[in-house]
């Protein structure tokens, strides 16, 4: 695995090693002894695989508070996806800043996104597979998220979405309750 630092504290993408032969490929998604030779520790208590089946379908943003706060590694292992993410994390230099790139199946390329950034993506293709590890497992009562036409962190998405949950449409707008996320992040109870 190589790093690729991205600007965003803590943010990476990860470059596998691909070996290729008659057969196929082969790549290995996670690995914590080659995470932690790199200095990027990360426990794996859930693996997530979604399927997305119509192009401009759009999941996220989102996050959970702390004690459930979860780093995730991100692959894309069928289709394309345009994968973004903000940084929440009160205190840091790049709060409210985002960083987005497009994910393949054909690219051998994670983002690693550490605990405080809200994560969300876009289907570029139709049929899209998508792997999270994460280190922890769904919290509903701490879970949260940013709607992604937020005006304060303007996201620019690659398209106006063809398909969008009920619920990530519906959360609140990040400038009526930034404080109070953050004391929440920060991990202050509500």
């Amino acid at each position: 695995m190589q790093l690729e630092q991205t600007g965003l504290e803590g943010l990476v993408l990860v470059s596998r090693r691909t070996h290729h032969d008659k057969r196929g490929s082969f790549s290995r998604l996670y690995s914590q002894a080659d995470l932690a030779a790199l200095n990027v520790p990360m426990d794996c208590l859930q693996v997530n695989h979604s399927v997305t089946d119509t192009t401009g379908t759009l999941r996220g943003m989102h996050f959970q508070y702390p004690p459930f706060a979860e780093r995730k590694l991100v692959a894309c292992a069928v289709g394309a996806l345009w994968d973004v993410v903000v940084d929440l994390r009160p205190g840091s230099p790049t709060r409210l800043s985002h960083f987005d790139t497009v994910l393949s199946g054909n690219d051998g390329r994670s983002l690693l996104v550490p605990e405080g950034f809200a994560h969300g993506f876009m289907t570029l293709e139709p049929s899209t597979h998508v792997v999270y590890v994460s280190s922890q497992g769904h919290a509903p009562d701490f879970e949260d998220g940013l709607r992604y036409d937020d005006e304060l962190v303007a996201l620019p998405w690659p398209a106006d979405p063809s398909v969008i949950s009920d619920k990530d449409a519906s959360w609140e707008p990040l400038c009526d309750r930034l404080e109070s996320l953050g004391r929440r992040l920060a991990g202050e109870p509500r």
